[in-house]
């Protein structure tokens, strides 16, 4: 009998040490990383990314930042929602950036959000903003993100 009074409580005390990460890692907000392509959606050309978003309701905001170089990166500002297939619609809504002139338009994201408890991912699509949507010389890519790692951000 006290035996299993002490598992029991050695258990919940176990599922409290870990409830907190797992959980992090099932949300869409925090910190992501990985890279943004350019040059189509076969490309691999392209650069580091960062995201980090934030969530309330079914609204995100955030900020994106595209590493050109060590000293130069572009900050995006990101307004957007979260539907209930997990998947994003972010739009790029402010440049805090000096450094746009290689990538010197808006962006809109699609992304789909996959959540595990060990590795989280946000995948998709990103299409230049204009006013014509099917032009032929439109830039597209793609965004692969992971969650970073906790305590890294």
């Amino acid at each position: 009998m006290r035996f299993n009074i002490l598992l029991g409580g050695l258990l919940a005390l176990m599922s409290i040490a870990t409830s907190n990460t797992t959980w992090a890692q099932t949300q869409v907000h925090g910190l992501w990383k990985g890279h943004i392509t350019i040059g189509g959606l076969q490309s691999n050309k392209g650069y580091p990314m960062e995201v980090h978003l934030q969530k309330r309701g079914r609204q995100i905001t955030g900020r994106s930042f595209i590493y050109l170089t060590a000293n130069r990166v572009v900050e995006m500002e990101l307004r957007g929602q979260i539907y209930d297939d997990s998947s994003l619609s972010l739009e790029e809504v402010k440049s805090n950036s000096d450094a746009r002139e290689q990538i010197p338009f808006m962006r809109k994201y699609q992304l789909v959000f996959k959540r595990g408890i060990y590795d989280s991912s946000l995948n998709g699509y990103w299409q230049e903003i204009n006013e014509d949507p099917i032009h032929p010389r439109r830039q597209l890519g793609r965004i692969i993100l992971e969650r970073a790692p906790p305590g890294r951000a």
